[in-house]
């Protein structure tokens, strides 16, 4: 129980005690309120990740590598499927740079990667993903990303 402060209000027919008001007191009273509060938020959003698909691709001159992984995540408000490609200078300490986000509307994109020169990375996918983040060139290397299905699409008519 919380102990509050009590004030009185002199009247003419005498003193009348009622609980405190000021605001230590509700601070006090809100504190385990908002503790409750960010536990139940904090486990409510964590999300559990699995990678379901990876892959890998050096360059002609080992001196690029570019990888590609599809996660899947779970939990309250977080689930979903992305699937990133990053590139790597292997010549540096520097972590991978993001070079493509999807967000596939299945788990397999049938995501390739190749190497046209050591220069040019040539991604290609399905068409069944929304593309959110698309770099063309990194370092020194042009990305270029290709929806098949779209190539598909146009050589048919």
């Amino acid at each position: 129980m919380l102990d509050c402060e009590l004030t009185t209000a002199a009247s003419s027919h005498g003193g009348i005690v009622k609980p405190g008001t000021g605001s230590f007191c509700a601070i006090r009273k809100a504190i385990p309120l908002i503790i409750i509060g960010v536990c139940v938020l904090g486990s409510a959003c964590r999300s559990d990740v699995q990678t379901t698909w990876s892959a890998e691709a050096r360059s002609q001159d080992g001196n690029w590598l570019a990888s590609a992984r599809t996660e899947e995540h779970s939990g309250f408000g977080t689930a979903g499927v992305e699937t990133d490609v990053y590139l790597k200078w292997l010549n540096s300490s520097k972590p991978p740079q993001l070079i493509v986000v999807f967000f596939p509307q299945s788990a397999e994109i049938n995501l390739a990667m190749k190497w046209v020169t050591p220069s040019h990375l040539d991604v290609t996918y399905n068409g069944r993903a929304r593309v959110d983040l698309q770099v063309v060139k990194c370092g020194d290397v042009d990305i270029s990303l290709r929806d098949l299905s779209r190539e598909t699409d146009n050589a048919a008519h």
